[in-house]
């Protein structure tokens, strides 16, 4: 049935995609979190002597390799039209921009991956400031506080989370959060999704979207989905606007 499938949608012409902007952003930072929460990082742990005389462990990031982001927006670009066609849609719609979600969610590493789920729930954060702490991470992945540490300051070196301290009555505390073009895409909860509902509904937004591609006030390089050559990106600034 698959393979019957797939043969007669190969032998149709695809349709010419042609992403929103609100879409064409939100890929681009989809590629930028993946490509960071992939990074290789060393991390050195290093102690010292805080002003009360008690022995502190702390890691921090002695070298990191992170991999630009342009060869996951093609893939993640390429994978929205994809499952748009093999929807029987000529338009990619929110339904497709939450699986290529997913996907980069779930392709970094599983304990980056486990703390970054963490903010999908308020009950994990610190009330008042929809920040993690150190305490709560470690309590939220059920792993040792010192791994905690090293996870976010790993996170932290390569900018997917900002860190700031604050005094409260229980001392000095680290606050983390997501750097703020991440927030949507790590705070939204990963919920069932309904594929009959979502691949039969029709949103009026979507219907005004193609009728500005129709119109042509949306522009955008087309790409037929079964070329194997590589689209015109422009340079970094263009793509990562």
């Amino acid at each position: 049935m698959t393979s019957g499938f797939l043969h007669e949608l190969l032998s149709q012409e695809p349709p010419k995609f042609v992403e929103s902007k609100e879409q064409r952003d939100e890929i681009n930072n989809l590629a930028l979190l993946l490509s960071r929460g992939r990074a290789v990082i060393t991390t050195n742990k290093t102690e010292y002597e805080n002003d009360k005389g008690k022995r502190i462990s702390t890691y921090e990031a002695a070298e990191i390799q992170t991999e630009e982001p342009f060869r996951a927006a093609l893939q993640l670009r390429c994978l929205g039209r994809a499952l748009a066609w093999v929807h029987g849609r000529d338009h990619i719609t929110t339904h497709e921009m939450e699986l290529l979600r997913r996907v980069v969610l779930s392709t970094m590493p599983v304990d980056r991956a486990s703390v970054l789920a963490l903010f999908q729930d308020m009950i994990n954060l610190k009330p008042g400031y929809q920040a993690l702490t150190r305490k709560l991470c470690s309590e939220g992945i059920g792993k040792s506080y010192n791994r905690a540490i090293q996870l976010l300051i790993e996170l932290e070196s390569v900018k997917i989370l900002q860190m700031s301290r604050i005094t409260d009555e229980n001392g000095d505390l680290n606050l983390y959060v997501p750097f703020f073009e991440f927030r949507s895409l790590i705070h939204r909860p990963v919920l069932p999704l309904d594929h009959n509902a979502d691949l039969t509904e029709v949103t009026d937004k979507e219907d005004a979207q193609n009728e500005d591609i129709e119109s042509g006030e949306i522009e955008n390089e087309e790409m037929d989905i079964r070329s194997s050559s590589t689209p015109q990106f422009g340079d970094a600034s263009d793509t990562l606007a």
